[in-house]
């Protein structure tokens, strides 16, 4: 379990994360539900590039045969470097011919004419290629039900056809890329170039990369709360020394793409869906403050301050054979053990938490309580939160939690974006948390962490499903 120090520098509660006040949220199980063992299996994952046209699962930190598309992948990065000290990636004729007069923004497709690619361009046809191939799957959400709106491929899948793909793409945006480069400092374009460097043998994270810079996400003024920005914290990140059997290469490419589209993150086999769904809402809300936490646990030291204060911890055992990305395991087994406290004791390979008191000694159970996901929301975001229901009532005797009133489901939704407990599609026991990004037209649309995917659901039958939530608790 994770401590606290008082004494420790601790973020401002409003204006570094800039997250707004009634965002916090967690998942609410009371009581605490139980299912049958999970079996800990999976591949060990981690992105090196594979020249046979397969996934690579291989563990080994040692860099992959060179191929055709990782010396294309290199070409690349050659090309983003500019020609001089200066802003010399393109002639300033060269720049002046590709935009509107007067500007200095992204051009406009319409005013460059016909045939020429913007970035709104880029942007969508990489946001498509990053899609899961859903044409053999259902598409309504399994868990909780709904309409799948998106669903981001996972982070972990790299294949030669897929990266040759990514290729194309980094290629046909060179003259984009240029052009966005141009408009960042001097020390960003350094920051932006190491990061690519590194990323080399990773044509996707490479994508990923380029698709945060065109849309400027990586020159956000957005700080963590050691004062780095994203472009900042990925810089060092991908120079410092990581803790032993991490690859820099993995790790970073994942967490760029887990940054350019946070949906992709997900909990797959594990009981961590609370946990889960508070890293897709920093991820979207403060990514540099993702990337330090990221950064302090897989350190050597592995440990590293959360915005309260207190010290979130690596969890031994976080590196068990698992189909998660690194950086999911990493934080995900974290968080389930500072959300537990004093009274439970999170175990990666049984994904179980064991009683540590007197109360609750010899039990054992799976996920995570209102109370533990408040916990967590604190820590990551600065701030109090609240349940709603503020208690569990069972008026009923069932075990099963009263439904809520239309204003408690009103509030809860008015939070948004904010992480909600689900009742299960197929009726079994237990809440299934998921991060409701917003309600517009009718419709609750909301992250499930489950494989990782965008839903939409009606609002009406959204509040039938809706057991519990977390908001701001001032």
């Amino acid at each position: 379990m994770n401590g606290s120090d008082p004494a420790s520098l601790r973020c401002p509660r409003a204006g570094v994360l800039a997250v707004g006040a009634n965002r916090l949220a967690g998942q609410i199980m009371d009581p605490r539900p139980s299912f049958p063992d999970n079996q800990a299996g999976g591949i060990p994952m981690a992105i090196k590039f594979d020249p046979r046209p397969a996934p690579s699962f291989s563990r080994n930190t040692k860099d992959a045969p060179t191929s055709p598309a990782k010396a294309a992948a290199s070409r690349v990065v050659d090309a983003f470097k500019p020609a001089d000290p200066g802003l010399g990636l393109r002639s300033k004729a060269a720049h002046r011919a590709d935009r509107p007069a007067g500007g200095s923004g992204p051009v406009d497709k319409k005013e460059r004419g016909p045939g020429l690619r913007s970035a709104k361009d880029a942007i969508a046809e990489a946001t498509e290629f990053f899609q899961a191939d859903r044409s053999f799957m259902s598409p309504v959400d399994q868990m909780v039900g709904g309409t799948i709106v998106k669903d981001p491929r996972d982070v972990t899948r790299v294949t030669e056809q897929d990266n040759a793909a990514a290729l194309k793409q980094l290629e046909k945006n060179q003259a984009l890329e240029r052009q966005a480069l141009a408009k960042l400092t001097p020390s960003q374009r350094a920051e932006y170039l190491n990061v690519a460097k590194k990323l080399q043998n990773n044509p996707q994270a490479l994508l990923a990369l380029q698709v945060m810079l065109l849309d400027g996400r990586l020159a956000s003024p957005q700080k963590a709360c050691n004062g780095d920005t994203l472009l900042g914290g990925l810089d060092k990140l991908a120079n410092q020394p990581l803790a032993p059997g991490m690859s820099t290469s993995d790790l970073l490419g994942q967490v760029v793409r887990e940054l350019a589209f946070p949906a992709s993150i997900n909990q797959m086999d594990k009981q961590t869906c609370g946990a889960a769904s508070l890293q897709i809402q920093l991820a979207r809300e403060n990514p540099a403050e993702y990337v330090r936490l990221v950064a302090g646990l897989a350190s050597p030291s592995g440990e590293v301050k959360l915005a309260n204060g207190d010290t979130l911890k690596r969890e031994p055992g976080w590196d068990g054979f698992d189909l998660r990305s690194m950086s999911s395991r990493l934080l995900q087994s974290a968080f389930m053990e500072y959300a537990n406290g004093a009274e439970w004791d999170y175990d990666p390979a049984s994904d179980k938490s064991k009683g540590t008191t007197d109360a609750n000694k010899g039990l054992s159970g799976y996920g995570l309580e209102a109370s533990e996901i408040a916990r967590l929301a604190a820590g990551l975001f600065g701030r109090e939160a609240k349940q709603i229901p503020e208690k569990f009532v069972d008026s009923n005797g069932d075990g099963i939690a009263d439904p809520l009133t239309d204003d408690q489901a009103n509030r809860i939704l008015a939070a948004a974006p904010t992480v909600v407990g689900l009742k299960f599609a197929d009726g079994r026991f237990g809440a299934h948390a998921v991060l409701v990004t917003g309600v517009r037209d009718g419709r609750v649309y909301f992250i499930d962490p489950k494989d990782g995917m965008e839903v939409s659901m009606p609002v009406a039958e959204f509040k039938q499903k809706l057991l519990n939530g977390i908001v701001d608790g001032r």
